[in-house]
């Protein structure tokens, strides 16, 4: 898998389309279109149709086949694996404006994008799911807007290591996971992680997104410490081309 180095979390952003294109379902097969027919939500249907796009066509970059061509399956938990020999791992999340891939060589990966726009009673949900800690930071807020921000954050943080897990939100005792932020901008676990070197990382940008990631690699894959860097892909769906987020990440989109 020569254009995913071992050492790197690659990240595939798309804007989330508003109405279903043509373009995006000649992306999708036969099987998952009939899925998204049988969505009452034409919202719903364009979102889930926009992901399997994006996944397909991610995973068959890396993997150098027809996005088509690729067979998934999922294990008891419910948690999508590729039916392939050397299969990366990776995780697909919907946002409000935003669709994200994350993939990486590793055991697991889990990716969460989410927004400050959503109208979620965001203060009942940190009452009942949230560590002490996070309630506290909450507490600290100087305004609605700064609890928001803080909010996503730690809520997307949680999402991201539940997916990497293969666990849902009601398998797991949400108010335990907590992260604690740090001077030097890492995120320290507030729990007990299982074996493996684990990497998180967090990202605001469009003005209210959030997106964060959650990666578990070998405990001695290759001697490393240090976090693998993070690469960041735009996907356009039209001319089915990406371009690299470089130094424009992720303050201008």
């Amino acid at each position: 898998m020569k254009s995913l180095p071992s050492d790197e979390i690659h990240v595939w952003l798309m804007r989330r389309p508003l109405t279903l294109d043509p373009a995006m379902l000649a992306l999708v097969t036969t099987d998952e279109q009939k899925r998204a027919e049988g969505m009452i939500s034409q919202h719903r249907q364009c979102e889930w149709i926009a992901g399997r796009a994006l996944l397909r066509q991610c995973l068959g970059y890396y993997m150098h086949m027809d996005g088509l061509a690729l067979a998934f399956d999922k294990t008891a938990s419910g948690k999508p694996f590729l039916r392939h020999p050397d299969s990366p791992a990776f995780s697909l999340s919907h946002g409000p404006g935003w669709i994200a891939c994350a993939v990486a060589q590793a055991d697991n990966i889990g990716i969460d994008i989410d927004s400050e726009v959503r109208r979620n009673r965001t203060d009942d949900i940190a009452a009942r799911y949230f560590h002490p800690a996070e309630q506290d930071e909450l507490a600290k807020a100087m305004n609605r807007e700064e609890r928001q921000c803080v909010f996503f954050r730690q809520w997307t943080l949680k999402e991201a290591y539940i997916k990497a897990l293969g666990e849902t939100i009601n398998s797991v005792r949400l108010h335990e996971i907590a992260f604690e932020p740090t001077p030097d901008a890492t995120l320290l676990p507030l729990f007990p992680l299982p074996t493996g070197r684990w990497q998180f990382l967090h990202w605001r940008f469009d003005g209210n997104h959030h997106l964060a990631l959650a990666c578990q690699r070998p405990e001695c894959d290759t001697g490393r410490t240090e976090n693998a860097p993070c690469r960041f892909w735009l996907w356009d769906t039209e001319t089915q081309s990406r371009h690299e987020l470089t130094d424009e990440w992720p303050c201008t989109l």
